[in-house]
């Protein structure tokens, strides 16, 4: 890995960490605003739209129970405690179909058993499982294992506003809006009735309508027990049999926050639907929960979330492979190296240059060529200088050096010319120079 890359995938990991940690102190810093603003139903929320108050309280409401939290899906929680037994029930739904056209609520509010006439805590089931949330989504497999847990015997209550597809389907239940709710001129209030005679307080409260957002409209009647009524004619809980076991149904999810818990009627009234959730073990929901991420790291969040935990390990696997494959050492660049420079060399043509400005040099410039001159002729070319003026020796150096003969008798009268000459010009030391380079192969 490079240098620069090393800095820049330093300066990643710490921008990422300043992001994470700035993002904690704001999610901290934001906790009491957001409560204003939204319902988590989350046990870890101490605020006013939170439910810890009720999740702490519930050991002293069942004090003979055990208290369990599930983190998980319903089906998964399911399979890792084994809530179904292995010989579970194979219930078959044998009620009669349902017919939109031909169904009367008001005939199904007759014909239904208001007031359950056997004491709750008379059988208690192995298990209860309850979810309080606004909306609920099931998957098929939650669903389909749902049932089989109710049908062996054990409760599921379900405090939404909506009951979750698929078990609304099972039970006929459709669901509609409560219109006084959407009035803004006032705070309307409302009749809420409990149908169980077996409880020892007051059966009859007057609540906002804030607190009843929805109620059950259509319904099975054939295996529904209204538990209770709004002004007698709404519906917003039941009690579904199936198999065994109990469905418990309730619109009224916002009595279960920690605002209405502080309340004496609205505790009555959360406290009357919890006793339909008695069992040996109560299993509490946090899996389901929307804001259930509030007091979490951003680090519990993005594992917790399977598509962000997905990218992050895209995110490290892909850091690791850079970190593998590009570590490998690479081919350094090879560098042209320029040749230095001889200064000494520059020098000399420097003063040479220098030198052969001054006339009056000329001649010690000639007579040092010359001894060069010379000494190439006797050395190289194995001519007798002495004879030079001769023909019959010139005519040898023509031979020798390839050089025209004519040529060479004018090479050697120029050179006898300035061996005598008292001044010779820069001209005349120029084409002497020129000459000699007619000898420089031989150097």
């Amino acid at each position: 890995m490079g240098r620069s890359s090393f800095i820049i995938l330093i300066f990643v990991a710490l921008l990422i960490a300043l992001v994470i940690t700035l993002l904690s102190n704001s999610n901290q810093n934001s906790s009491s605003n957001a409560s204003e603003f939204r319902r988590s139903y989350s046990s870890n929320d101490a605020f006013k739209n939170g439910t810890k108050a009720l999740k702490e309280i519930l050991p002293l409401l069942f004090k003979t129970s055990e208290i369990k939290t599930a983190r998980t899906s319903f089906s998964r929680y399911e399979k890792e405690n084994q809530l179904i037994y292995p010989e579970s029930y194979n219930y078959v739904d044998s009620s009669t179909t349902y017919n939109d056209s031909t169904f009367n609520f008001e005939d199904s509010l007759q014909n239904t058993k208001l007031i359950p006439e056997a004491d709750t805590s008379e059988f208690l089931p192995d298990y209860s499982y309850i979810f309080i949330e606004d909306d609920i989504t099931f998957n098929a497999s939650d669903i389909k294992r749902m049932f089989k847990f109710v049908a062996q015997g054990n409760t599921v209550l379900i405090a939404t506003t909506m009951v979750p597809m698929g078990i609304s389907d099972s039970f006929y239940i459709q669901t509609n809006y409560n219109l006084s709710n959407l009035l803004v001129d006032k705070k309307p209030l409302q009749r809420l009735q409990l149908h169980n005679q077996n409880i020892k307080y007051t059966k009859e409260y007057i609540v906002k309508s804030a607190h009843v957002g929805t109620y059950y409209e259509t319904f099975d009647s054939s295996r529904a027990e209204i538990i209770a009524t709004l002004d007698n004619t709404k519906a917003v809980a039941l009690s579904m049999q199936y198999g065994d076991g109990k469905f418990i149904f309730t619109t009224l999810n916002n009595l279960f926050l920690n605002q209405n818990l502080v309340k004496r009627k609205e505790r009555n009234i959360t406290y009357t639907l919890l006793n339909y959730a008695n069992a040996y073990t109560i299993i509490w929901d946090e899996n389901y929960k929307k804001y259930n991420t509030k007091n979490k790291s951003i680090l519990q969040f993005i594992t917790g979330n399977k598509s962000l935990y997905a990218l992050l390990l895209c995110l490290i696997i892909g850091i690791i492979f850079y970190m593998v494959f590009d570590s490998k050492r690479r081919q350094r660049e090879i560098k042209i190296v320029k040749a230095k420079e001889n200064s000494t060399l520059n020098f000399v043509h420097a003063i040479t240059a220098l030198y052969r400005k001054n006339s009056n040099s000329h001649q010690d410039i000639i007579k040092q060529k010359l001894l060069h001159w010379y000494d190439l002729l006797k050395n190289k070319i194995r001519i007798d200088t002495q004879k030079l003026h001769t023909p019959n020796e010139r005519k040898l150096l023509s031979e020798k050096t390839g050089i025209p003969f004519d040529k060479i008798n004018e090479i050697c009268n120029q050179i006898k010319y300035l061996e005598m000459a008292h001044e010779i010009s820069h001209k005349e030391l120029a084409e002497f120079d020129n000459y000699m380079l007619l000898f420089e192969k031989f150097n």
